[in-house]
């Protein structure tokens, strides 16, 4: 309901409800408190889609830094951050940093969700992608053969 509210008011009241929201949360539960995690996550979101780009990224940083704390560096939330943080480096051309952080993920993901794992196909999908914007293409053509070589195509769904 809240977030029906923010899309109907003008741009920068729902903006200060957003921060009035986030700063509430914080009072209340708590800075570390998964809700509160998600208040930041929306307003990144906010400010991300708004242009914000150095706020909004300087925002996740400081999500993902609270859920690797408070969640561990494995939670699926944490792991979303990540992957978000590290879209956000390769859109600024920071493919090494990008890289970096889609290594990780997608090693967690194989060993917490496994190989055929929607998230861990998708995961492997953006580590290829970063792989060809610094064209590493010998790494991105050998990620796919490695992990989709043995699968069967038997049609099934990945979940």
């Amino acid at each position: 309901m809240l977030s029906l509210a923010f899309r109907l008011r003008p741009l920068a009241e729902s903006d200060a409800l957003f921060g009035r929201t986030l700063e509430i949360s914080r009072r209340v539960l708590g800075p570390d408190h998964p809700l509160t995690l998600l208040s930041m996550t929306g307003l990144y979101d906010r400010w991300y889609g708004q242009g914000k780009v150095a706020q909004a990224n300087a925002l996740l940083q400081q999500i993902l830094e609270t859920q690797r704390r408070v969640l561990g560096p494995e939670h699926p939330d944490t792991l979303r951050s990540m992957v978000a943080l590290a879209s956000a480096y390769a859109n600024e051309g920071e493919f090494a940093r990008s890289e970096a952080l889609e290594e990780q993920v997608l090693d967690a993901r194989r060993r917490t969700l496994g190989r055929e794992h929607r998230d861990t196909l998708n995961s492997m999908d953006y580590l290829a992608e970063v792989y060809v914007d610094e064209g590493k293409y010998a790494q991105a053509e050998a990620l796919y053969l490695q992990d989709f070589g043995d699968i069967p195509s038997s049609g099934r769904s990945h979940k």
